[in-house]
């Protein structure tokens, strides 16, 4: 069976290399061949042209409106001209996908010429849209319990601004955030609708290791800013370049991040679709534990694509066993009722749903110490090298068996 897997992912990558149509084969065998849960709603608003942000980049894009539901009620804001029925809407640019697209050789080679991959810019991958409708519904108190905010201990997400300094903010970073960082972009137009709460105002930076990504989201703030008016001063959007590293050149990478956001550490970290990079591991724990605050939290929405999960929860609790614990994490499958209800439906009717790469859970992290940069690094990178040592004995013990 894994041969044929691997067969079959073969034969698209040739078809993209070619530009030609996947076979029935290769189709079957994509993660593409589910369409997703599909928790927000995406509308076309029209086809786009090159800005004057990247006028030289040569994809084709198109502009999409996002229909963000919310619970917030009038308790939570006293502007008469804000109506508790208006929904949210975030607004972005992206690739447009079409049946046998061919790819070029410069998004082949990405982690060769960034450092990265090109897979946050083939797509909007679904994981965001799960995440984004998670955090609305974690996001105000009058609703019944959600199971980010039960487990992270706040009423609502407003909770965890820091309010220090009279800095009365949600200070939010996106880490993978690919072309459309839907979540932070959401989380900010919270604030410019005026439905944040008690007027907390909403900083967000976006972060990708690729500069198409960082350079398309500086797009997307722009679309989504031109939705608002009256309330600008209340939310602030930023994107920028950040590769994960496990050395002391991520570490100072981390240190500038955050004296640009004014010395302030994060309250909350989002990633989406980036736990399966299974070789990053160590780098992205450790940039999570770089830019959060003690008391912060971090929200994965990530299938479990095989151990990739289970694996990087292992690491956690690998740096958690030195003195003292630096997280507290647990994993929640059963998080959303709609979400729930659907994958039981594509479980029994859709063949092409497989929830080990398609369902995502919610990984939720809460940093309770600070951070031990040497010797937590040190741990989570002997933590790394021991595993990949195993993977290498099995390997071959396997080979022995099969000769």
């Amino acid at each position: 069976e894994r041969k044929e897997r691997a067969a079959a992912r073969w034969k698209i990558l040739r078809s993209a290399l070619l530009g030609k149509s996947k076979s029935s084969i290769a189709k079957n065998a994509s993660i593409h061949r589910f369409s997703g849960f599909q928790m927000l709603s995406r509308q076309l608003v029209e086809i786009a042209t090159p800005s004057a942000v990247d006028e030289t980049n040569e994809n084709n894009y198109a502009v999409y409106d996002y229909t963000i539901p919310h619970g917030c009620t009038t308790s939570h804001h006293k502007e008469e001209s804000i109506t508790a029925s208006a929904a949210l809407r975030v607004r972005t640019r992206e690739r447009i996908q079409n049946e046998g697209q061919k790819i070029d050789l410069k998004a082949l080679t990405s982690h060769r010429h960034f450092g990265v991959d090109n897979t946050g810019n083939a797509r909007v991958w679904d994981s965001e849209a799960t995440l984004t409708h998670c955090l609305m519904q974690a996001c105000w108190d009058d609703q019944k319990s959600s199971a980010i905010t039960s487990k992270l201990g706040v009423a609502n997400m407003w909770d965890l601004a820091s309010r220090n300094n009279n800095d009365n903010s949600l200070h939010v970073v996106e880490l993978g955030a690919g072309m459309a960082g839907i979540a932070g972009l959401s989380l900010a137009a919270t604030a410019l609708a005026g439905f944040s709460d008690n007027g907390i105002g909403v900083d967000v930076l976006l972060t990708d290791g690729h500069p198409d990504a960082v350079q398309n989201n500086t797009v997307n703030t722009g679309l989504t800013n031109s939705l608002y008016s009256g309330h600008e001063d209340k939310a602030n959007i930023r994107s920028a370049r950040l590769l994960w590293k496990d050395t002391q050149e991520g570490a100072d990478d981390c240190t500038n991040l955050i004296a640009n956001n004014q010395r302030r550490y994060f309250d909350l970290c989002l990633a989406s679709d980036c736990v399966h990079f299974q070789e990053f591991h160590a780098a992205l724990a450790m940039t999570v534990a770089r830019l959060l605050r003690v008391g912060g939290a971090a929200i994965f929405c990530q299938p479990h694509r095989s151990n990739s999960l289970q694996r990087f929860m292992k690491l956690l609790a690998c740096i958690n066993k030195r003195d003292a614990p630096l997280w507290e994490f647990s994993l929640v499958d059963d998080y959303d009722e709609g979400m729930s209800k659907r994958h039981r439906q594509y479980s029994e009717e859709d063949s092409s749903y497989d929830p080990s790469i398609h369902y995502p859970a919610l990984l939720l992290v809460r940093k309770i110490r600070e951070l031990d940069e040497g010797l937590d690094r040190e741990t989570a990178v002997r933590h790394m090298a021991d595993r990949d040592a195993m993977k290498t004995s099995t390997a071959a013990a396997a080979d022995r068996q099969i000769r």
